[in-house]
């Protein structure tokens, strides 16, 4: 009996396929939504059960959290995972907490699983829910009992997950004494025996040249790559990069290119390729304890196929094992640079000048004018310069002192960064436009700004020297004057007067009548033909985004069409994909993608789920839609060399491997332009 109900079940589940595809689907982070034929595979289960006379109350829905490993290094990652388990189960909503105010990185998910199973002919369903998370921090975190929504107006809490973040070991001996007792977090892949052979050989540093700093004051932070040599890494990538919250930043240095540049280094007994990843200068921009969150980057290193040599790293024919291509793969790992605690002193009070405006840094301050000498009404430029170390773009502009026989216009500033590899630094200059108006010898006083300097951890008072300014009047005539006109009109018939500045005697006027040399501009705009053609854009555009919006209703309201239409560019994608993998040493992966994007082409054409489907199934579907008999064989054929491939004891050699390709790519093409209807 147990014997049949499997059957049954097997049977039911791949109906459910056929229908919705495959039981394991990937969902973007948020809120998970139900799945449409969990209704259909649980009344189909019960309808059976009865029809074999069996008599089973259904299990009623638990829901439960959990964490897996509950305690882990920064160097690792853990799943969370909210299981339900009823009949109810694949229509449940959990609604996840916010993994980033709980200080959890979201790596991945959430991931759903479904399963059905008969025990005693009683069906247990249950669906699972899964995020891979990454903690920020060392301590303890408590992942709060969230809400699943199971039924009508039902609502289920989960239990709380605690999880728990501990120091990483002494680094091994084989790590200089420079680095004992120094917080370096191994790379870790999963595989406890090449974990092992990685402890202290490749690993991430992030280093602070202080961890006390004033608001303002520049933190220097620095991420080095460690590597042991030999080490067989061929690639690598940045997972994630610190949000440097609470902080202004200026990039030092990062590799040109994205190429890392290494450097041979003997620490102990070992030699190193260090590398630097990326310097940063931070300026904190509030006081009180924090942190800068863990960066972690991603080694792709090559090793040797299970069933080889038990090890790779300690053999001494390392690298003629590695002329084989056929008997190696690659694995990723992650390193993760610890995060670093940092104190953020608040500037102090005591002797804080009454003009200080925020400024902080090591700082000079010079004070010009472009000319020295100007006519009276003329303009002239005072020029204030700071130039020093610290976040330049920082400084706020200074309070000019009153200018005597002077009229302030308008001003600008411009910053110049000139960092160097350890140090932010540059200049910032700004731009005081003024107006002489008084003749004669004017001096502009000295300009007292107000920084704080880090290096001395005190105030100091910038000031400029005078700046003397001579002033020749001008002639009466050549003054500037005041005429005034408004449409309103006096007692006399006169026009009203109101203010309008005339710089120079000799400005020329705009001209009004007269200066249209072409008889054809001053026609008015609606008699020309290019003019009424220009009012034709807005119905283009009315008409365009109905064509758009029509095909958009079409694509969300049926489903089949939809993926015909898209089937041709995903299999496009597919087999640029495959085309990745196109050597010898990579044959399985290169017709698994091949073999993949086929079925998934077909399924597509068909709106059919990819997921289980057979060789004879696509055969009849593709004769039911039209396709001739040769273009069926060549399916076959090709799925057939794909499987056989993928599977057989030798690799293929990259002129069968291209040929399949070529083979696909004109199938598809054809296949597309056939079944399109």
């Amino acid at each position: 009996m147990n014997d049949e109900w499997w059957h049954l079940n097997d049977t039911v589940r791949q109906a459910g396929r056929r229908f919705e595809g495959a039981t394991e689907t990937a969902l973007p982070v948020g809120p998970v939504r139900s799945v449409g034929f969990a209704r259909a595979l649980v009344s189909a289960f019960f309808v059976l059960l009865c029809a074999g006379g069996a008599v089973a109350a259904a299990p009623e829905v638990q829901v439960r959290a959990s964490a897996s490993p509950a305690q882990l290094t920064l160097a690792d990652v853990f799943q969370y995972t909210i299981e339900i388990t009823g009949a109810a189960a694949p229509n449940a909503q959990p609604q996840p907490p916010d993994f980033e105010a709980l200080g959890l990185q979201v790596l991945s998910g959430p991931r759903m699983q479904q399963s059905i199973n008969i025990i005693n002919n009683v069906p247990s369903v249950s669906a699972s829910y899964s995020w891979t998370l990454r903690p920020t921090r060392e301590g303890a975190f408590e992942i709060p009992s969230v809400p699943v929504v199971v039924g009508r107006g039902q609502t289920l809490q989960t239990n709380a997950v605690r999880v728990t973040v501990v120091a990483a070991g002494t680094p091994p001996p084989s790590v200089a004494q420079d680095l004992q007792g120094e917080p370096v977090l191994s790379a870790r892949s999963g595989n406890p025996n090449i974990d092992r052979q990685l402890e202290g050989r490749l690993f991430l540093r992030a280093v602070a040249d202080k961890t006390e700093a004033y608001v303002g004051e520049q933190i220097t932070l620095r991420y080095e790559w460690y590597q042991a040599e030999g080490l067989p890494v061929v690639g690598y990538e940045f997972e994630s990069r610190p949000a440097y919250k609470g902080f202004l930043t200026e990039t030092l240095y990062q590799p040109a290119r994205g190429q890392l540049q290494f450097q041979s280094k003997v620490i102990g007994n070992t030699r190193f390729e260090v590398a630097p990843i990326e310097v940063v200068a931070l300026f904190a921009t509030k006081s009180g304890p924090t942190s800068i969150p863990a960066m972690s980057m991603i080694a792709s290193l090559r090793v040797q196929s299970a069933g080889r040599r038990r090890s790779f790293f300690d053999d001494p024919f390392f690298d003629d094992f590695f002329d084989d291509p056929f008997g190696r793969r690659t694995v990723q790992a992650r390193l993760t640079a610890r995060p670093i605690s940092l104190r953020i002193l608040p500037l102090p009070t005591e002797n804080r000048p009454a003009n200080f405006s925020g400024t902080v840094g090591e700082w000079t301050m010079t004070a010009s004018l472009d000319r020295t000498e100007v006519r009276q009404y003329d303009l002239v430029t005072l020029r204030i310069q700071f130039s020093g170390k610290g976040k330049a773009d920082a400084i706020s502009a200074p309070v000019l002192p009153n200018l005597q026989g002077l009229q302030r216009f308008k001003e600008q500033s411009s910053t110049e960064m000139a960092n160097s590899a350890t140090e932010a630094g540059g200049s910032k200059t700004f731009e005081f436009f003024l107006r002489a108006i008084e003749p004669g010898d004017l001096t502009i006083p000295p300009v007292e700004y107000a920084i704080f300097n880090p290096a001395s951890k005190r105030y100091e008072i910038l000031k400029s020297q005078p700046l003397a300014l001579r002033v020749t009047p001008v002639p009466k005539s050549d003054q500037p004057v005041v005429q005034v006109f408004t449409p309103a009109r006096t007692e006399t018939g006169e026009a009203g007067m109101s203010p309008v500045v005339e710089l120079q005697r000799n400005i020329e006027y705009i001209q009004t009548t007269g200066f249209l040399q072409r008889p054809w501009l001053a026609q008015p705009l609606y008699t020309r033909a290019g003019f009424l053609l220009f009012q034709l854009i807005p119905i283009l555009l009315v008409a365009v985004s109905y064509v758009v919006r029509r095909r958009r209703d079409r694509l969300e309201g049926d489903v089949a069409w939809a993926r015909r239409r898209s089937a041709r560019s995903a299999a496009a994608k597919r087999l640029r994909q495959a085309r990745r993998h196109l050597s010898a040493a990579e044959s399985a992966r290169f017709f698994e993608e091949l073999n993949r994007a086929l079925r998934q082409f077909v399924a597509d054409m068909l709106n059919q789920s990819a997921a289980g489907i057979t060789a004879e199934q696509i055969a009849r579907a593709l004769e039911a839609r039209g396709a001739d008999s040769e273009e069926i064989a060549e399916m076959l054929s090709l799925i057939e060399t794909c499987e056989s491939a993928r599977y057989a004891a030798g690799a293929a050699g990259p002129g069968e491997m291209q040929r399949a390709y070529d083979r696909a790519l004109d199938l598809i093409d054809r296949l597309a332009r056939r079944l399109k209807g």
